[in-house]
């Protein structure tokens, strides 16, 4: 696997770690095969690099992320949070 920017891609990648909103919602999961038009919205919401899987760089592996259940319970925490302290 290995880090590539987004404007680079070509259609035909496969995706080596599922991509994720500001909500911890998956848009494109790990594995999915990137086609010219995911490439441009990828682009257009301004996601600057992505993981893309590659059998060169198959032994390096990149450090632990957050779980998107574990991500998305923060998300979510956080965001209840803001509201309450906007009611007073």
């Amino acid at each position: 696997m290995r880090l590539s920017i987004t404007e680079s891609l070509i259609p035909g990648a496969k995706l080596g770690k599922s991509i994720y909103n500001e909500r911890g919602n998956i848009l494109l999961a790990e594995g999915l095969t990137l086609t010219q038009n995911m490439i441009n919205r990828l682009v257009v919401l301004n996601i600057p690099f992505v993981y893309i899987q590659d059998s060169r760089t198959d032994d390096i592996i990149p450090a632990p992320t957050i779980a998107g259940g574990l991500r998305r319970d923060a998300i979510q925490t956080i965001e209840s949070t803001f509201l309450d302290l906007k009611k007073i």
